[in-house]
């Protein structure tokens, strides 16, 4: 403690010329407590004295009682407490008060009892259940007696060389454990939480040419793996207004066709490659003389009208070439084209992969197309918002992928 007398003659040595360092060390005083005094410019009696004081308790009988009472529409009946709890709005209080969430309820901070209750009931030791919590036994010990002040029961007692467990203690050590299993759960992360088969329903967008194509292996998979799950498949035009608005407000999971446009928040996986083959009759007078360029651009064309874009590649390519084609049938079926040409004279340019599957079945030829057309690549697309949804990376990793990658669209 600092006297006005070694202040006072610290400041008469620094009026001849002394430095402060020197006139502190003369008078026996820090450094830094003369700096203090000097800038002050007073002496230590001199200086205002704090009166500290205590708050108000918030929690006093009569508040709480008011502000249960007023919880149950009684406020009226019962006089309304003289003062106020210091420093919180008594409307706010009292609301709380009511629900517990300020009054003698759980809260984050008796949450490391819980896990201290929960060690000694496993491992009947002090020393024991600070060695699993990472803290020292003294802490566990300070745990152990406000889990005992808080339940009012012993909880734990020595018998012997062992901590035996009061009845009081056995009879909630079962809910104890579902209640900080169900907790922990909650903070892991998804890919260490064991992936449970999903019950919900996919909702699939895709055109029926790819459903034939893709879906089926994945669906025995499914099928095999979670059997209450289960996938709609929705057609392309069904989706309103657009599949991109489809994926971004949920009621689309997945989108199986060719790469969206530019859309916020869209990633896709690079399933295949499609490339393409003209579709005749087997009994196609047109097979045996050969379909070069000519015949085929005289030929009558069928046009599968989805947002697959044959129309778009294969009559990009004969304008670059200066041809054109007469398109006599639009059908958004890819399987609808297939038999049109089966029974007619006309010719369809579609995508070889899922044509050389129904191909045989429905008497149906497939030949090379007469010019060269680009290959498409098909995508299996979703939303960012699902990414990291349990259920949906479950049902991509199911999918087949020619590119294990996904990445977001630009």
């Amino acid at each position: 403690m600092v006297e006005d007398t070694q202040v006072s003659k610290a400041m008469t040595l620094m009026k001849n010329g002394l430095s402060l360092t020197k006139a502190a060390m003369k008078t026996s005083m820090d450094p830094r407590t003369l700096r203090k005094y000097v800038k002050l410019g007073r002496l230590p009696s001199q200086r205002e004295r704090r009166h500290w004081r205590t708050r108000e308790d918030p929690f006093d009988a009569d508040h709480l009682a008011w502000a249960h009472a007023l919880w149950k529409e009684e406020a009226p009946n019962v006089g309304r407490p003289a003062r106020q709890p210091h420093g919180i709005p008594l409307g706010h209080w009292a609301w709380c008060a009511a629900r517990g969430v300020l009054a003698k309820e759980m809260s984050v901070t008796q949450l490391p009892l819980l896990f201290t209750l929960q060690a000694l009931l496993r491992e009947r030791s002090v020393r024991e259940a600070a060695h699993v919590l990472g803290v020292s036994p003294s802490v566990v010990s300070r745990r152990l007696s406000a889990l005992r002040d808080t339940l009012g029961d012993p909880l734990l007692v020595r018998v012997g060389h062992e901590m035996q467990p009061t009845p009081r203690a056995v009879a909630i050590s079962a809910t104890l454990e579902a209640n900080l299993a169900a907790l922990s759960r909650l903070l892991r992360p998804p890919a260490e939480d064991a992936q449970q088969a999903p019950t919900r329903s996919f909702v699939i967008a895709c055109a029926d040419a790819f459903l034939s194509t893709l879906l089926p292996p994945a669906i025995a998979e499914i099928t095999r793996d979670a059997p209450q799950a289960t996938v709609e498949v929705v057609s392309i035009e069904g989706v309103s207004p657009t599949i991109s608005a489809g994926l971004i407000g949920g009621t689309v999971d997945f989108y199986l066709g060719p790469p969206l446009g530019r859309s916020e928040g869209i990633i896709r996986r690079r399933l295949f490659d499609a490339d393409f083959t003209c579709a005749l009759a087997e009994d196609h007078p047109q097979l045996e003389a050969g379909l070069d360029l000519d015949a085929y651009c005289g030929l009558g064309h069928v046009l599968v009208n989805t947002r697959f874009p044959a129309r778009s590649v294969v009559d990009e390519a004969l304008v670059t070439i200066g041809r054109r084609r007469r398109v006599v049938c639009h059908t958004p079926y890819f399987l609808g084209a297939m038999v049109l040409v089966a029974r007619s004279r006309l010719v369809a340019t579609l995508p070889r992969q899922p044509a050389e599957q129904v191909a045989a079945g429905l008497g149906v030829r497939l030949v090379p197309p007469p010019l060269l057309l680009p290959a498409v690549p098909i995508f299996l697309q979703w939303h960012e918002r699902m990414h990291e949804d349990a259920d949906h990376a479950w049902f991509r990793a199911r999918m087949p992928s020619g590119d294990p990658h996904p990445a977001r669209v630009d």
